[in-house]
C-alpha cells in the first residue's frame, strides 16, 4: 500500500514593517530547505519596472504584490517542502485569499507574528532610506 504524501506545509510570517519578517523568513527557509515568497521582493520588482510614486501609488503596488503572492503560492506549495509567505498581511483584507489557498491546496498552516520595539523599527527604517 503506497504511503500518502503529507499535506503541503505553509508558514505565514507577518508583522509591521521593519519587525524582522524578512530576516526570519530567510533563516527559516534556509534551515528547513523551504521555499520563500516575499511581498516586498515582488513589490521591489514592480517599483523597478513601473517606477516609484506617492503613498497611494505605493499602496497600489502593495496590493498588486499581495495579489501576485497569492497567485504564485499554489505553484510553490509542494508536499515535499515548507513554503514561507512573508509580508505585512492585513487583517480584514487577506483572510479570504489565504482561506482559498488553504482550502484548494489542503495545506497545513501556521503563522508567526514578528514584533519589534518602535525605536528598533524606526532605526531599521531610517537605515533603509
Amino acid at each position: 500500500m503506497p504511503i500518502p504524501n503529507p499535506a503541503p506545509r505553509l508558514l505565514l510570517i507577518t508583522g509591521a514593517p521593519a519587525s524582522g519578517k524578512s530576516r526570519l523568513a530567510g533563516e527559516l527557509a534556509q534551515r528547513y530547505a523551504g521555499r520563500s515568497c516575499s511581498k516586498d521582493e515582488i513589490k521591489e520588482v514592480l517599483f523597478d519596472t513601473l517606477g516609484q510614486g506617492d503613498a497611494a501609488w505605493s499602496r497600489r503596488l502593495s496590493d498588486a504584490s499581495f495579489a501576485l503572492l497569492f497567485a504564485l503560492a499554489p505553484r510553490l506549495l509542494g508536499a515535499d517542502r515548507l513554503l514561507l509567505l512573508e509580508g505585512n498581511f492585513r487583517a480584514g483584507e487577506h483572510e479570504a485569499p489565504l482561506r482559498r489557498l488553504l482550502e484548494r491546496s489542503g495545506a497545513g498552516a501556521a503563522q508567526v507574528l514578528c514584533v519589534a520595539a518602535a525605536a528598533t523599527r524606526a532605526a531599521r527604517l531610517a537605515a533603509r532610506a
